[in-house]
C-alpha cells in the first residue's frame, strides 16, 4: 500500500507542496503592505524577488492573462480568469 511517507517523496507531492508555500507567501503580501512594510522589506522577509512582490501587490483584475504554468512535468501556456485556470 502507498503510505503517506511514500507520497511525500514523490515529485508531484513536492511540487504541489512548494506551490502551496509560494501561494501562501503571495497571499500575505497585501497584509504586509497594509502594515507599512516596503516592497524591499517584504521581498527580503519572504525570500522573493522584488518584481514578484510588486506584481502580487497590484490590484487583481478579472481580465484574461496568459502565463506559463508548470503542470505534470511540462510548461504550457494557459489563461486564467481570477484564480481559475483554463486552457
Amino acid at each position: 500500500m502507498f503510505g503517506l511517507s511514500e507520497l511525500k517523496q514523490t515529485r508531484f507531492y513536492q511540487e504541489v507542496f512548494a506551490e502551496g508555500k509560494q501561494e501562501g507567501k503571495l497571499e500575505t503580501i497585501p497584509q504586509l503592505l497594509a502594515l507599512g512594510l516596503s516592497i524591499e522589506q517584504i521581498a527580503q522577509a519572504l525570500g522573493l524577488d522584488e518584481q514578484v512582490v510588486r506584481q502580487a501587490a497590484q490590484p487583481k483584475s478579472y481580465a484574461l492573462s496568459t502565463f506559463s504554468y508548470h503542470c505534470y512535468g511540462f510548461y504550457s501556456p494557459i489563461k486564467i480568469i481570477s484564480s481559475r485556470c483554463v486552457r
